[in-house]
């Protein structure tokens, strides 16, 4: 059976993951206690309430350790995959289920990638917009013809079928998704806190790119397709595909498409709220996605694979 490996993004956090992984499995225990960060990743991964782990210098810790938790489970039980892809932050959880780097390697980049990211966004009133178009072009066309050279809104996630993600300024923000509801099309605002994977983290990309210098990033034991491209890139510096992700749009569509051309048997969304797999049904309905993120849903999973 061919299984692939799809990790979530920012904006599908909830409130207590990871608990139940977490008093189920020894391991899951020994692992959220062993993890050294500024801040109590386990009271709030567990006890806190959604606004907080909103709050991205939260939410990207907090989102890759339970995503590892659940990779780690996935792994005692014989589940493994043969292909991994994740959206924006979760490509860092790809990484490690490609044995690119160790969990604790991990743990610091994501540490470091989310507070600058907060740096980044710091003073500036920002917003992400979801865009339910197939539009690239005119949406982009609009993008920049209500930006400037020190204010802009721009395309950062073409997620699926029918689905693009603005973001930057919050009142251009606004100002483009005005002008396309008055044109009829359909928006919804995001559960996201910066303006991420636009040019306003330009100084990210170069931070990140500094920091990834003293660390070891390994040979990817599986394929991994990439948001920067929507594709593999076998033989590529992973360094400057991770650096240049965080300002660059995730052409999540494209890395779908590229996985469904793969023929995977089962895909595996590790991630809350059936994000992932609603992208993948929007392309293709026959595709079989399933959900992991509790005890209960692993536990399923197991019987269908056995």
């Amino acid at each position: 059976m061919k299984i692939a490996f799809v990790y979530g993004g920012q904006g599908s956090q909830v409130e207590g993951m990871g608990y139940d992984l977490y008093i189920e499995y020894p391991f899951i225990k020994e692992f959220y206690n062993s993890i050294k960060i500024n801040f109590p990743l386990k009271e709030l991964s567990f006890n806190g309430d959604l606004d907080t782990i909103s709050k991205t210098e939260y939410t990207q810790p907090i989102m890759l350790a339970f995503q590892i938790a659940v990779t780690k489970v996935l792994e005692f039980h014989g589940i493994k995959p043969d292909i991994v892809l994740g959206l924006s932050l979760g490509e860092y959880s790809g990484l490690y289920a490609a044995e690119v780097l160790k969990e604790g390697e991990l743990i610091k980049i994501i540490q470091y990638r989310s507070r600058e990211m907060k740096k980044a966004g710091e003073g500036l009133d920002s917003k992400m917009l979801a865009v339910f178009s197939h539009d690239v072009e005119y949406i982009d066309k609009l993008c920049k013809k209500n930006s400037n050279s020190n204010n802009f809104v721009q395309i950062s996630n073409i997620n699926t079928k029918g689905q693009i993600v603005i973001s930057g300024h919050e009142d251009l923000v606004s100002k483009v998704g005005e002008k396309l509801k008055d044109e009829g099309y359909k928006t919804m605002e995001l559960n996201t806190s910066g303006p991420f994977h636009t040019s306003y983290m330009d100084k990210v990309s170069l931070n990140l790119k500094d920091y990834f210098n003293d660390i070891e990033f390994k040979k990817p034991s599986i394929p991994i397709i990439y948001n920067l491209y929507g594709d593999f890139r076998e033989g590529e510096c992973i360094k400057d595909i991770m650096s240049k992700q965080v300002n660059h749009p995730v052409l999540f569509k494209n890395s779908l498409e590229k996985l469904l051309e793969q023929n995977p048997d089962l895909i595996i969304e590790i991630g809350y709220k059936n994000t992932i797999k609603g992208f993948i049904k929007r392309i293709d309905k026959k595709a079989k996605v399933l959900s992991i993120n509790t005890v209960q849903s692993i536990e399923e999973l197991i019987k269908e694979v056995e």
